[in-house]
Formats: C-alpha cells, structure tokens, sequence
C-alpha cells in the first residue's frame, strides 16, 4: 500500500504543477477527483496484469507473483467498495465486480 501511495503521490505531484501553469490537468493526476483504491484497481488492471501474464508463460516459476497481484487486486477492490465515499452504486459495484473477475479469470487461462 505505501507504495501505491508514493506513485499517487509522484502523480500529484504533476496534476499540481500542470494546475499551477494553467494547464489541464491529466485524469489520474488531480488529487481532487482520483479516488485512490479504484486508481490501483485500473491500474493493475491495464498496466501491471498484462505484464505480469506475459512474463509468467515466459518464466513460468514467477507464477507467484501474479497470484499475489489478483491477492492485491482483490484487496484494492474490497477497500473501494468500503471506503468510497459517497458509497458505489450497486451498478457501479456490478460493473468492477465483473472487471476483477474477468482478470481472475486470465490468470487462471494462463496458468
């Protein structure tokens, strides 16, 4: 978590100068709207995870990792779902609740 946090933090940072210079400031770096735990579900998603797939059927014995990465999604999810204030919608919890499945799934197909 703390490291997730330094890379929102780093991502801050920039929607703050780009707010300073009067330019528009980037979707994931405005500290004002970024909701932190669906950032990292995002982010784990359509960054880390298709990474993390490829290097696991090219070094299969780095299998571990990628289940710590569904471990920590699921984790990510679970907070978002409890800490988001105002609370999610049960159509907007539907809809994450399908994306992190669909992931579960890769990681099975990989396997």
């Amino acid at each position: 978590r703390i490291w997730a946090w330094q890379v929102l933090e780093e991502f801050f940072l920039q929607g703050d100068a780009e707010r300073r210079l009067g330019v528009p400031v980037q979707a994931l770096n405005d500290r004002e709207k970024v909701n932190r735990q669906f950032s990292q579900v995002g982010f784990i998603e359509f960054l880390v995870s298709p990474l993390v797939f490829a290097v696991i059927k090219v070094l299969p014995p780095t299998e571990s990792h990628a289940d710590q990465m569904i471990q920590n999604l699921k984790t990510w999810h679970n907070a978002w779902q409890t800490d988001t204030k105002p609370p999610p919608t049960d159509t907007e919890k539907k809809a994450l609740s399908e994306r992190v499945s669909k992931l579960e799934q890769k990681f099975i197909n990989v396997r």
